[in-house]
């Protein structure tokens, strides 16, 4: 698979000023107060319901630099990228006119069975996680395969409903765009060569005070690419010293890269920028479109000496927040073992496992070192 690009809650960044947000939602038209409106972070489990009388109140203890969004199932979606200076006082949703999409006659090659399982399969993945997820209303999603491009679509009015058994969180996604291209009139896996899924969602914790299901979140949470952005962040990966980290990296001719002399990193409105030094014979110029397959970085990244995995950076510089989190204009782009993460493996984005999860290694940072 030659593009993998995985926005899977498509986190944008934010100045923080505040960590509290209050409101009322309105009716457009009738400015009615809307009940029932859930209004949360983006890729977390942090979100708020309006009263009777449309008001709300959404909190945050940490610092998560995610949009806010606002839903309800008989008003159309609304998104504030920076919800600490562009959420107004009173928020008018407006109704929606239908949900029915239109319907396409044609002789398809595929039943949507064998479509819909290529969907579970990509949408979901094919991990323990993935496996274990139920999606509650697949009769609300349409899935659409176009001959004349070789590209699997999905389209889905409402929040796709998904209970993740294995990791005991309930998952409202908001599904913006799921598409899979192949290099041939096919859905067999080994013909694609494009994958892109977008979308924004919520999590509900079905268990959060099961020792065992948090000890199965923190086994994911260990591979998972937001894991070792966070020890990079923290500086908990150095081949040349003791780590902690279980992550060993290498330039992608296998040899020791120092990801301290690669990656350089400064404090801009409460995130952290890094920039990329790599040597300028590990910068990359593709033959076709230069400027947009020009690669400033790779990593392959061997999590406890067997996994493996690579990372790509197609921007020289991108932002991270405190849990590791990148937005998804970050230009960053997988290999391997973290491209494989689907939505059966998300956790959410403000998910920290505790030092008692794991026994060791991991710990728990207040300050940024340098700072």
């Amino acid at each position: 698979m030659k593009n993998c690009i995985l926005c899977l809650w498509c986190m944008l960044w934010i100045p923080l000023h505040s960590q509290t947000i209050q409101s009322i939602i309105l009716d457009q038209h009738t400015h009615r107060p809307i009940a029932g409106a859930t209004i949360f972070f983006n890729g977390t489990s942090l979100y708020a319901l309006s009263d009777e009388q449309g008001r709300f109140t959404l909190s945050s203890k940490q610092q998560i630099n995610a949009s806010v969004i606002v839903t309800h199932v008989s008003y159309n979606l609304q998104t504030y990228p920076y919800p600490y200076t562009s959420v107004p006082d009173t928020i008018f949703l407006q109704e929606k006119t239908s949900d029915i999409l239109p319907v396409t006659v044609n002789f398809e090659r595929y039943t949507r069975q064998q479509k819909m399982d290529v969907f579970r399969r990509h949408f979901l993945g094919e991990t323990r996680p993935g496996k274990s997820c139920t999606i509650l209303n697949e009769n609300d999603i349409q899935v659409i395969y176009d001959p004349m491009d070789s590209t699997l679509r999905a389209i889905c009015p409402k929040p796709i409903l998904i209970y993740n058994q294995y990791l005991q969180y309930s998952i409202q996604y908001h599904l913006q765009e799921f598409l899979i291209q192949y290099n041939r009139k096919s859905l067999k896996d080994r013909h694609m060569i494009r994958y892109r899924i977008n979308g924004s969602c919520m999590f509900t914790d079905q268990a959060p005070d099961d020792p065992i299901i948090e000890k199965r979140r923190a086994k994911i949470y260990q591979r998972s690419y937001t894991a070792f952005f966070y020890d990079l962040l923290h500086q908990d990966i150095d081949n040349d010293t003791l780590q902690l980290s279980e992550f060993r990296v290498y330039g992608y001719d296998s040899k020791p890269i120092s990801l301290n002399a690669t990656h350089h990193f400064s404090d801009s409105l409460n995130l952290h920028a890094v920039t990329l030094n790599f040597p300028p014979e590990k910068i990359f110029i593709g033959k076709n479109n230069p400027p947009q397959n020009k690669i400033y970085g790779q990593l392959l990244v061997s999590y406890k000496n067997s996994i493996l995995s690579g990372i790509i950076y197609r921007q020289p510089m991108f932002f991270l927040d405190d849990f590791g989190n990148f937005g998804s204009d970050s230009g960053i782009f997988f290999e391997g073992d973290m491209a494989l993460q689907r939505v059966g493996n998300m956790l959410p984005a403000n998910y920290r496992p505790t030092d008692i999860t794991y026994g060791n290694p991991w710990r728990q940072y207040s300050t940024i070192p340098g700072r």
